[in-house]
C-alpha cells in the first residue's frame, strides 16, 4: 500500500513538468532618434545664415569632431589655394624681370598662416552617437570671425602703407628692396583676410594705400638696381658650381655683377676626391661643397652652407663626378640662395611682426 501511494506521488509530481520557467532575454533599449541636425548640417541655434557650418561622421567621437572642423577648413581651403596659385602665376609673368622670388616659401607660409587664423573660432557645438557611428556639428560665427579678420585686415593694410611710404624715402637701396618686399607680404596676407570676409559675407574687404602689383615690381627693381651679388667660386667643378649659383639667383631675381660695386659677395669652394672602394670596375667620388654670403658693406655673414658632402659611382671619373656633383648642388644651392635672401630682406623678422 505505502508503495503504491508513493509511485502515485511520483506520477503526479512528473506530469506536472518542470517547477522553473523560462525568461525571455531583455530587449537593448532604442536608439535616440538622430536629431535633425545630422541630416540638414546646421541646428536653430547655430543656422547657416549666421554660421559656416561643417558635418562630420566617424567611428568615434574625435573621428568626427575632426571630419565636422575639416569641413568647414574646406571652405577656406579653396581659397588659399587660389591666392596661392594667383602669386604664382604672377611670378611666372614676371620672370623675365626678375620676380620669381615672390614663390617663395614666405609668401607660401604667408598665405597659410594668414589663412588658418580664421579657423581659431570653430567649435564643436552638437554631438549625437547612433546606431551607425558619431556625429558632430562644427560651427564658425560669421560675425565674430568678421569682426576679428576686419581688425585684422585693417591692420594689414596700414602696415602695408606705412612699408611703402618707408621705401619711398629710403635712400640705400637695400633698405627700400628690404621694405617693398615686406609690403608685399602683407598685401599677400590681406589679399587672404579679404577672400575669407567675403566667404563670411558679413563686413566688406579692407583696400589698402598701395597696390599689391605696384609693391611687387617695386621690390624687383630696387633689388635689379641696387643689390648686386659677386660671385668667386674655386676647386675642381667651380664652373658648374658658379652656373648653379648664378641660376639660383637670376631665378630670385637677383643680379650678378663682376664688379666692385655688390652689395653681397658669395663665396663657393668645392672639391672632389676618389674613393677607391670595391667593386673596383666602378669609380667612386666624394664631392665636398662650402658656400658662404657675406653683407660687401658690413662685412657681416649672411648665410652659409657647408662643408657638406655625397658621394656616387660610375664607370668613369667624369660620370661619377656628375651624380655627385648634381647631388649636392641641387640640394644645398637654392636652399642656400633662399636662406640668404630671407636674411638679406628680413623675411623673417616681418613674418614674426605680422603672425
Amino acid at each position: 500500500m505505502r508503495r503504491s501511494r508513493a509511485l502515485l506521488f511520483l506520477i503526479v509530481v512528473a506530469g506536472c513538468g518542470p517547477l522553473y520557467r523560462e525568461v525571455a532575454p531583455a530587449l537593448p533599449p532604442p536608439d535616440p532618434p538622430a536629431p535633425a541636425w545630422t541630416a540638414s548640417g546646421e541646428s536653430e541655434d547655430h543656422p547657416r545664415a549666421s554660421h559656416v557650418t561643417g558635418l562630420g561622421r566617424g567611428a568615434c567621437q574625435e573621428a568626427a569632431d575632426d571630419s565636422a572642423r575639416g569641413e568647414i577648413a574646406k571652405v577656406f581651403e579653396v581659397r588659399v589655394t587660389e591666392t596661392t596659385d594667383q602669386n604664382a602665376a604672377y611670378s611666372e609673368v614676371a620672370s623675365a624681370a626678375g620676380g620669381t622670388w615672390l614663390r617663395s616659401a614666405d609668401v607660401m607660409q604667408a598665405v597659410r598662416t594668414e589663412a588658418s587664423r580664421v579657423l581659431t573660432g570653430v567649435e564643436v557645438v552638437a554631438r549625437h552617437r547612433g546606431r551607425e557611428g558619431f556625429v558632430s556639428l562644427a560651427a564658425l560665427s560669421r560675425r565674430k570671425a568678421s569682426d576679428e579678420l576686419h581688425s585684422r585686415a585693417s591692420s594689414l593694410a596700414s602696415r602695408a602703407g606705412g612699408l611703402a611710404a618707408e621705401a619711398r624715402a629710403a635712400r640705400d637701396p637695400l633698405a627700400a628692396a628690404r621694405a617693398w618686399y615686406q609690403a608685399a607680404l602683407a598685401l599677400v596676407r590681406l589679399d587672404v583676410a579679404n577672400r575669407d570676409l567675403r566667404v563670411l559675407g558679413v563686413r566688406s574687404p579692407v583696400e589698402a594705400s598701395v597696390r599689391s602689383a605696384d609693391a611687387r615690381a617695386a621690390f624687383v627693381e630696387a633689388v635689379r638696381t641696387g643689390v648686386r651679388f659677386s660671385l668667386d667660386v674655386t676647386g675642381e667643378d667651380a664652373a658648374r658650381l658658379k652656373t648653379a649659383l648664378q641660376s639660383a639667383l637670376t631665378a630670385a631675381g637677383v643680379p650678378v655683377s663682376e664688379g666692385p660695386d655688390a652689395r653681397v659677395a658669395v663665396t663657393g669652394s668645392c672639391g672632389m676626391r676618389r674613393n677607391d672602394r670595391p667593386p673596383r670596375e666602378w669609380v667612386f667620388v666624394r664631392y665636398d661643397l662650402a658656400l658662404t654670403a657675406r653683407d660687401a658693406r658690413a662685412g657681416s655673414v649672411l648665410a652659409a652652407a657647408g662643408p657638406v658632402s655625397d658621394d656616387a659611382s660610375g664607370q668613369t671619373f667624369d660620370q661619377a663626378l656628375e651624380r655627385a656633383g648634381f647631388v649636392v648642388r641641387s640640394r644645398h644651392v637654392e636652399p642656400f640662395v633662399r636662406s640668404v635672401l630671407d636674411r638679406l630682406f628680413g623675411a623673417g623678422e616681418s613674418s614674426k611682426e605680422d603672425r
